[in-house]
This record gives structure tokens, C-alpha cells and sequence, in this order.
């Protein structure tokens, strides 16, 4: 380009600049930068606001800070909110507190980018308190907070455990709440087993006019399942369609887990056979569950058999449900090869045994008092760098007792 006397303008090094930090080549973006000069060119706002949101994406805070902190002209709210969002990425709140009060002492105030990056954050470092405190400024600076910053408050809230919280924020929403905000309260709702509370968080639904989603029957279904409310739960599924919700996997494979927990592994694999979407590891997993549980074990292998077929790779969770399975009957044995297998087969789907995997069999060789056994698999799972958990030292503690007194 140069060679041919056509030089770069700002243009030219703003795309340049754009597509090297959005391809993490930002250390050549900024080479880019300090070339600008050469051509008579000033790197402008907007070129700045991409280098510093670059760097602060990638975790290279102090980075983004010196460049925000010599820019040759003045930064804007976007240049600003890029800035802020290295340092809440960070967790530097302090200096997070510093820099809005710059913006409005600079008269370049916070808008809706930035209370939304403020409230992202603190809710995903479980900071649901300051994240509130955002959301009450934001009136001062002349903004309405939105569903969106609602519901990551809602969700958080929930999340925790502070339903009561929750549906206090959902009540008192300045504006119109969404399925989204109704489906996070009632998570909460469910998880606590509040069932009749839930049931009139959904007749509030229909009085807003606010639409049934499958996700709002998923997590009624999936709560159902998991406190062994089976029943109740296939009431539910047979609903959906009189909502114009169609069952999806996720539907499909809370009802099969949660026949498989209470025993029903014949109704489980009935249901997982003939359901109308495609299996994924989920559902796959669900059903092995019931299968190992009733020790049907040549129906389990021909369930993985069919899992690899249709591409549909086992994963730990599935072998960690085999060991486990097979030590709870006492085939420590059997347990044993299957442990030995993982390896070799895992590692062509890029995975390896997990400390579940471990303790699957460790607790199965205490049991079994094969004390040699199980001191020899705490050493390889400390060779191969896999963490001990409490489960781990409990068993281990038994092979410290076991040594003491043999």
C-alpha cells in the first residue's frame, strides 16, 4: 500500500486496529498505534475505546489503564465504560468507585452501558447487594433501569437463595417484567419447595399477560423431578401443550432422571426410547442411571454402544455412574476395569477421570478392605494431579486407620 504511495489515513488504522484486538493480537495493535504518527495520522476516541476494551477483555487491566491514562484526546463515555470493564473484570472495585466519580466530575456521566457492565459484574462476583445499589443511582443520572438489569439482579438474588428478595425486586420493577424475570423468581420458588407460592407467581403470569415458555415448564418439571415429585411432574408435561409448548431434551431428560432416581428404570427407558427429539449426554446419562441402579448391565453397555454410534461420546459423568454403580453392588472387580478403560478411552474425547472417579472406587475398596488397592489409587491420583476432595480424605482416613491397626 505504501509502496505505491497510497498511505493509511485513520480509517485505514481504525479497521487495522478493530481486527487485531477482536483476533487477541493486541500487542501488535498496539505497534499499529504508535505508527500512526508516521503517516500523519492521530489515533481519534474510537480507536482508543477499541485498544482499552481489547485489553481489558483479555484480563490485561493495568494495560488498558496506561493507555486510557495517555490518550491524546479526550475519552468519551464508551472509551470510559471500556476501562471500567477491565477493572470489574478484575474485581478492582475501588478503583471502579474512582473512576465513575471521574466521569461525573470530567462531565462525561455513566449511561446505560455503563450501569450494565457495574451490575453484570458485581452479580457474577455474587456482589447482589452493590449490584441493587447500582440500580437505585441509575434515576439520579436521568436512566430507567431495563428488564435486562432486572432480571441479572433477579437471577442472582434467586440464585442465592434470597427468594423472599427476589420477588420483592420482580414486585417493585419500574418496568414491565418479561417471562425471563417471571422464570428466575420461580427457579427460586421451586428450589425452596414452595409450590403454592410458585403456583401464584404463575397465575400473576397469566394476569400480566405474560407468556408460558418451555424453560418456565422445565424448571417446574426439574424441581418436581429432583425432590421425587414424579408424578406431579408428568401432570405438568401433559400441560404443555395446552400452552403451545413442545417438550424439548431438557424436558425429557429431567422426567428420565428423575424416574430413574425413584426406581422406575423400565418407565425411564420407555420414555428416553420413545421420546421424538434427538438423546444427548444428558438424557443418555439419565438412563444409564436407572439401568445401573436395577443392575441391568448388559442393557447399560448396549446403551453406550448405542451412545458412540450416533456420535454421542461418553463423558466422565457416564463412567463415573458405571464405577459407582458397580462398587454400590459390590463389583469392585468389574468396578476396576472400567476405571482402568477410562483413560485410554477418554482420552479421544479429551477428557480424563475426575476425582468422582477416584473416590467411586476408593470408597468401593475400603469397603471391600482392599487396603493395598486403595493406597495404591490415592498415590496415582496424586501423581496425575488430580485434586482430593473431603470425600477423598475420608477414605483416606480409613487407610491411615486401617494402617495403624493392621
Amino acid at each position: 500500500m505504501v509502496g505505491n504511495n497510497c498511505h493509511p489515513n485513520e480509517v485505514t488504522f481504525a479497521t487495522q486496529i478493530r481486527a487485531f484486538c477482536q483476533n487477541g493480537l493486541l500487542d501488535r495493535a498496539v505497534e499499529l498505534l504508535e505508527q500512526m504518527p508516521q503517516y500523519g495520522c492521530t489515533p481519534d476516541v474510537i480507536i482508543y475505546s477499541t485498544l482499552v476494551n481489547g485489553f481489558s477483555e483479555h484480563g490485561r487491566v493495568d494495560k488498558a489503564l496506561e493507555l486510557f491514562n495517555t490518550m491524546l484526546c479526550k475519552p468519551n463515555t464508551v472509551c470510559y465504560n471500556a476501562a471500567l470493564k477491565g477493572l470489574c473484570i478484575a474485581g478492582r472495585w475501588e478503583e471502579v468507585g474512582e473512576l465513575i466519580a471521574e466521569m461525573v466530575r470530567k462531565d462525561c456521566p455513566p449511561n446505560d452501558a455503563t450501569f450494565s457492565t457495574l451490575i453484570n459484574t458485581l452479580c457474577q462476583n455474587r456482589l447482589v447487594e452493590y449490584a441493587t445499589e447500582v440500580l437505585g443511582k441509575m434515576n439520579k443520572y436521568g436512566y430507567m433501569p431495563d428488564v435486562v438489569s432486572y432480571n441479572t439482579i433477579i437471577s442472582c438474588l434467586s440464585e442465592q437463595g434470597r427468594v423472599d428478595d427476589a420477588l420483592r425486586l420482580l414486585n417493585s420493577m419500574l418496568c414491565k417484567p418479561d417471562t425471563i424475570s417471571f422464570n428466575a423468581v420461580l427457579k427460586g420458588l421451586c428450589r425452596a419447595e414452595r409450590w403454592c407460592d410458585a403456583a401464584e407467581l404463575i397465575a400473576k403470569m397469566f394476569k400480566e399477560d405474560c407468556p408460558l415458555i418451555e424453560m418456565t415448564f422445565n424448571i417446574i418439571i426439574d424441581s418436581l423431578c429432583q425432590n421425587g415429585l414424579v408424578n406431579n411432574a408428568i401432570e405438568v408435561f401433559e400441560l404443555m401443550p395446552n400452552y403451545r409448548c413442545t417438550p424439548d431434551i431438557v424436558t425429557y431428560s429431567s422426567l428420565i432422571n428423575g424416574f430413574s432416581e425413584q426406581g422406575l428404570d423400565e418407565v425411564a427407558f420407555d420414555l428416553f426410547r420413545s421420546m421424538p427429539c434427538k438423546a444427548d449426554i444428558f438424557s443418555y446419562n439419565a438412563v444409564l442411571k436407572g439401568l445401573c441402579t436395577a443392575a441391568r448391565w448388559d442393557d447399560a453397555g448396549e446403551l453406550i454402544a448405542d451412545m458412540v454410534s450416533k456420535d454421542c461420546a461418553p463423558n466422565e459423568v457416564t463412567f463415573n455412574i458405571l464405577i459407582n454403580s458397580l462398587c454400590q453392588k459390590g463389583l469392585i472387580d468389574r468396578a476396576i476395569e472400567v476405571y482402568e478403560q477410562m483413560p485410554k478411552l477418554l482420552n479421544t474425547m479429551c477428557c480424563q477421570p475426575d476425582a468422582i472417579s477416584y473416590n467411586s472406587v476408593l470408597k468401593g475398596l475400603c469397603r471391600a478392605e482392599q487396603w493395598k488397592d486403595a493406597e495404591k489409587l490415592v498415590s496415582e491420583m496424586l501423581r496425575k494431579n488430580c485434586t482430593p476432595n473431603e470425600v477423598t480424605f475420608k477414605y483416606a482416613n480409613q487407610l491411615f486407620v486401617s494402617n495403624r491397626t493392621g
